[in-house]
């Protein structure tokens, strides 16, 4: 029940009239005690954080700048020289 609310956007259950708990805390501690290893791959799977289909990692990024920046120097440089 827990991770059905967690994948349909419920982060927080309501435990008194006034308090609130998170739901992610109470994966992880249940994630110990399930033994249906495609239950636990499917909480480990909600869980987790993944970068979106067409982000590319903030490394891959920055070396491609460097790397268009340094072929836009020498295309000037070429050109300079013709």
């Amino acid at each position: 029940m827990l991770l059905n609310w967690y994948k349909n956007g419920t982060w927080w259950i309501n435990v008194t009239d006034e308090d609130e708990a998170p739901i992610e805390p109470m994966l992880l501690s249940a994630l110990k005690e399930v033994p249906d290893p495609g239950l636990r791959k499917e909480i480990e799977d909600a869980l987790t954080i993944k970068p979106a289909p067409d982000e590319k990692p903030k490394a891959q990024v920055n070396a491609e700048k460097e790397i268009t920046r340094k072929i836009d120097g020498l295309r000037e440089l070429v050109s300079k020289s013709e």
